[in-house]
């Protein structure tokens, strides 16, 4: 009796084991064939920002695309040192692939009121003293 107690003991353990094996089998082949990728599309972006002019009335940003997928860069944001928001751009520009971000002549030239986007932000009459860095939202297309 007790024989046959330790027998089906046994078989049961190594049923399990079994059940088990396949477990952890099929939990490593589903983790390998799926080729999940969890980077975010400010990753596939080089990114420079500076202030156009002496008085920083202005800021330009540069964009370079490192990836094949277009990229919308949707926000542009102005921080203080805390990370609040100075001011904030909501305007969609299509970073293509292996591209760089380009300007209007007027952008470049500062002549007459040029229009704001991600890639200039005007800050005439903002107090440019609390600025202290930028940064941007995007999606890829």
């Amino acid at each position: 009796m007790v024989t046959e107690n330790i027998t089906i003991l046994i078989t049961k353990l190594i049923k399990l084991a079994a059940v088990i094996k396949n477990f952890f089998l099929i939990t490593i082949f589903s983790l390998l064939s799926f080729n999940v990728s969890f980077a975010d599309c400010t990753d596939d972006i080089n990114f420079v920002w500076r202030y156009g002019d002496k008085t920083k009335s202005y800021i330009l940003i540069d964009y370079a695309s490192k990836n094949d997928k277009p990229i919308i860069i949707t926000k542009a944001y102005v921080y203080t040192k805390d990370k609040k928001i100075v001011k904030q751009i909501s305007k969609d520009y299509l970073l293509e692939p292996f591209r760089k971000s380009n300007r209007n002549l007027a952008e470049l030239a500062n002549e007459g009121n040029p229009k704001e986007s991600v890639t200039f932000i005007n800050l005439r009459g903002y107090n440019t003293e609390v600025i202290a860095s930028v940064g941007y939202a995007c999606r890829y297309k």
